[in-house]
């Protein structure tokens, strides 16, 4: 399928999602697959997929070598909480490097481009990732010794600032500004 007719068909599905695709450039002829992955920051994929959209223009009957061709949108519901190098489709794309990177010639524009079929590529993700699970970052709800004082004691933390008022301002008495500032004031004002 043509990757900006996916896009548009699979809008829905793929919002709020970690994403990993294998793709090939009718460009290269079927001689290049690229797998990746996208959305790892904000669960939107639509940016880097959109991209090769704009890299290789739409599918034109005219021109063979416009378009892009997706084989495979693997997707996994993004959560803040894992980090992209703990998220599943991080460690599955690793996995598809390293087996890509000595099993076959890589093509020598970043180890994602192999000159192995999308239908091995496809068969590589289905079996690494039985395996493979997001990892949440576990939120630490324990204070370290260093702030402990501050969030059991908030108005130790509150006293413990630096008053950022200068010393001048501090007196009791008027100052000799804001004296002749009053006096202005009435001259102006009769």
């Amino acid at each position: 399928m043509d990757l900006d007719k996916a896009l548009t068909a699979f809008r829905a599905q793929l919002k709020h999602k970690r994403v990993i695709y294998v793709i090939q450039a009718n460009l290269d002829k079927g001689k290049v697959t690229k797998f990746g992955i996208a959305g790892m920051d904000s669960g939107n994929p639509f940016s880097r997929l959109g991209e090769y959209v704009l890299m290789y223009g739409k599918y034109n009957p005219k021109n063979e070598c416009q378009g892009v061709k997706v084989f495979f949108l693997g997707t996994v519901e993004y959560n803040r909480l894992v980090e992209q190098r703990n998220s599943k489709i991080f460690k599955l794309e690793r996995k598809l490097k390293d087996e890509f990177k000595t099993t076959t010639e890589h093509v020598g524009r970043g180890l994602e481009r192999t000159n192995a079929s999308p239908a091995k590529v496809i068969e590589a993700i289905k079996k690494y990732e039985k395996n493979i699970q997001d990892v949440e970052t576990e939120i630490v709800r324990e204070a370290r010794d260093s702030t402990k004082k501050y969030r059991t004691d908030r108005d130790a933390f509150i006293n413990s600032r630096p008053s950022r008022r200068s010393e001048r301002l501090k007196e009791t008495e008027p100052s000799r500004r804001s004296e002749r500032l009053r006096q202005a004031g009435r001259r102006t004002a009769i």
